[in-house]
């Protein structure tokens, strides 16, 4: 039954799949059994949901199952519709047809969203004021790929999610990458892990070639910490001159100044 749905949507039999015959009347399958294989692997369904936790825990539980099978982003968008039942499933055969062909899982990705508005732009308004602020690199690439799921309109390439990630980063670690010119995430990511060790290398004082000198310490000059022997210049004081009378003569006994005494004769 699976395969005839497959082989012929276009014979009237209602489900999402006839739905989805004008934007991919050729679907492209990795073998003659691709539906078959995924619905082997018990894929739930999706009725919606008002809880944006059970839709995201849907999407994660389809996806696995194209990592499984190793589907492509073209090739996932047809399964993963036939699962959608109720009013979800009417809602996309409206929905489908304004988006852009091929449709691929990114843009269905983006349209599925639009199921939880008040969420969605929340998160789209934290996606693009998000930068990496006091955060490692690693816990800002983290937040960085949890709100990607909520702007997947806005990142149309791998180049855009990659200016978007690097232009977030802290200014020193920006500076660090701009000459390097980058072109995927996953090489930003790298280089600024490695740049922002070497930053913090930096402010630690590892890899400095002498270690910091210590703090002057001033020791009094006397006293009993002082143990160290001192080179001291003690200059004696100068005779003083003190004015006073002339020497008494020798000859005579009296002070005649600087004359000769009179008693040589």
């Amino acid at each position: 039954m699976v395969e005839e749905l497959v082989n012929h949507p276009m014979e009237g039999i209602p489900g999402p799949l006839s739905v989805l015959v004008p934007y991919n009347p050729e679907p492209i399958i990795m073998g003659p059994d691709c539906h078959g294989k995924f619905m082997k692997l018990n894929p739930p369904t999706f009725a919606g949901t008002k809880n944006f936790i059970e839709a995201k825990g849907w999407l994660k539980a389809v996806e696995k199952a194209f990592r499984v099978l190793g589907a492509t982003s073209e090739q996932k968008v047809l399964p993963a519709t036939y699962l959608l039942v109720g009013k979800v499933d009417w809602w996309w055969e409206f929905r489908h047809t304004t988006l852009a062909v091929p449709i691929t899982w990114e843009r269905f990705l983006g349209a599925f969203a639009e199921y939880f508005p008040a969420r969605l732009r929340h998160q789209k308004l934290a996606f693009m004021q998000l930068t990496q602020g006091n955060q490692s690199v690693v816990a800002y690439a983290w937040r960085f790929t949890e709100l990607t799921h909520f702007a997947l309109a806005m990142l149309t390439d791998e180049g855009q999610r990659a200016r978007k990630f690097q232009w977030g980063l802290r200014l020193k670690i920006l500076d660090s990458l701009v000459v390097l010119e980058l072109n995927t995430y996953d090489e930003i990511l790298a280089k600024a892990e490695i740049v922002q060790s070497r930053l913090r290398g930096l402010s630690s004082g590892v890899g400095s070639s002498r270690p910091p000198m210590p703090p002057r310490r001033l020791t009094p000059r006397f006293g009993s910490q002082d143990k160290r022997p001192r080179m001291v210049t003690e200059i004696s004081p100068r005779p003083s001159s003190t004015p006073g009378k002339a020497p008494t003569c020798r000859t005579c006994g009296k002070n005649h100044g600087n004359q000769p005494c009179n008693h040589i004769t």
